[in-house]
């Protein structure tokens, strides 16, 4: 189906209706994965799908990636399947992959390498500490055989566990959910290769043991829409998905679900626990960049909120350094986006035009942005490779007088530059000068702050 099509066919679904779900309908490609439906995972779906349609109506390209993301019991599986189907009856083909399938071990093999990361670094925590000896090493031991060197409790029997802990929850943190846990650069490479428009693409299949691994080759040529079902699904390692979809959930739940799947038994140690916690701490961190946030019992979340603290947080963090080193943020420039042009080019990459409006609103300069202001920017397989943005502010400076600036902000590997020229006396300083942007991101817009040394 080509973006013409695809654009035709989802303003035919509009008023769409969801129909009746059978008992058995097509599921994700982890082996021995088991999906069971019930009301409650085709209430979520439905909820879900309407706002699904219109987010795809906002993409441009033929080729849609969309990921559902969450806790192990939030019943990501179900509804990824519910929702490919739903796709699939619209007549927009999808096709589920799970992420499950990209681990760098087998499950048995990793839960030992979790169990090694966490001790070893406790071991070092109790070293740097100065509280390990032999006597302790002996206690450890018996913790180790007992499965509870990761129980809180026994802090107050064994304050030195507090280093050991401590150490270890900080090395299993970056762990967990990360390149060295799971393979992201292979699951980007299957996005990379349904966006390029392969015909077909080797997807991996991997069970519980280590003769249990293989590929499958899955014909893409009726598919729009691939959907990645995972925990990690909306990781910053991951390249190229349009529309991430977080169910979220808390770790109590997820505990129950791994009880009611019986994947191992060992579902409620503090081991686990921890895991769980640490899983959910990277989820609560991604959450603001979902498209769609829906709870545990159905009702959707606006994640605008989470969104624009998290990068108030961001821009507060990625200025503390600036102001630290003596840079003073010298320009601030309120921008508002009013348009999205998209032309595809022949390298593969694609042209974004992003016209834009606002007002300079700092302490030295306020004025509005001319007409022609625009954010150029060149985007690959779902990323953006650069950009540059060029305006040209009139207004007044912080005497009175009446000037102008024109700023040329370059990003290049994520690290914006400008160039900044003005006819004002007061702000002469800024002409030539060695400047750093931080955006502010929103919805509407970023907020640009321009630091340099005066």
């Amino acid at each position: 189906m080509t973006r013409e099509e695809l654009k035709a066919k989802l303003e035919t679904l509009t008023s769409w209706k969801a129909p009746a779900v059978p008992d058995v309908i097509p599921q994700g490609d982890m082996p021995g994965d088991k999906v069971q439906i019930g009301l409650s995972h085709i209430a979520k779906a439905n909820t879900i799908f309407p706002l699904l349609l219109n987010e795809m109506r906002q993409l441009d390209g033929e080729k849609i990636v969309i990921s559902v993301f969450g806790g192990s019991g939030v019943g990501k599986s179900e509804t990824a399947s519910l929702l490919a189907w739903y796709l699939n009856c619209a007549g927009i083909g999808a096709y589920v992959m799970s992420g499950d399938n990209y681990p760098r071990r087998i499950p048995l093999y990793n839960d030992a390498e979790r169990n090694r990361v966490f001790r070893t670094a406790g071991l070092k925590g109790l070293l740097a500490d100065g509280v390990y000896s032999d006597d302790v090493q002996q206690m450890l031991n018996v913790l180790w055989e007992q499965e509870l060197d990761a129980e809180p409790a026994k802090v107050a029997e064994f304050p030195w566990l507090a280093s050991y802990q401590k150490a270890g929850r900080a090395a299993l943190a970056q762990y967990l959910g990360t390149a060295l846990e799971q393979d992201f650069d292979e699951i980007n490479g299957v996005i990379a290769n349904f966006r390029s428009g392969a015909e077909s693409g080797w997807l991996k299949r991997m069970g519980r043991t280590e003769d249990a691994r293989w590929y499958s080759l899955v014909d893409f040529r009726n598919i729009n829409v691939l959907i990645l079902e995972w925990t990690h699904g909306n990781n910053a390692g991951l390249r190229g998905i349009d529309i991430p979809i977080l169910l979220n959930s808390t770790p109590e739940e997820t505990r129950a679900h791994r009880r009611s799947r019986a994947r191992d038994g060992k579902t409620d140690s503090a081991f686990t626990t921890m895991v769980l916690e640490i899983e959910q701490a990277e989820l609560d961190s991604r959450a603001p960049f979902a498209k769609i946030i829906i709870s545990k019992s159905g009702e959707i979340i606006d994640p605008k909120p989470m969104l624009d603290a998290f990068f108030r947080k961001l821009y507060v963090m990625e200025s503390a350094p600036l102001k630290a080193a003596g840079l003073e943020e010298v320009l601030t420039v309120d921008v508002v986006l009013t348009g999205n042009e998209v032309t595809d080019r022949q390298d593969g990459s694609r042209l974004v035009h992003l016209p834009f409006v606002g007002e300079a609103i700092g302490e030295l300069f306020t004025g509005e942005i001319q007409p022609g202001a625009a954010d150029d920017q060149i985007h690959r397989n779902g990323q953006m490779e650069s950009a540059c943005a060029d305006y040209v502010i009139t207004g007044k400076d912080h005497t009175g007088a009446s000037c102008s600036v024109h700023v040329v902000n370059r990003n290049k590997d994520n690290q914006w530059k400008p160039t900044v020229t003005t006819d004002s006396k007061a702000l002469n300083f800024l002409n030539g000068a060695d400047c750093t942007a931080v955006l502010e991101i929103r919805k509407q817009g970023p907020i640009v702050h321009i630091f340099t040394k005066r």
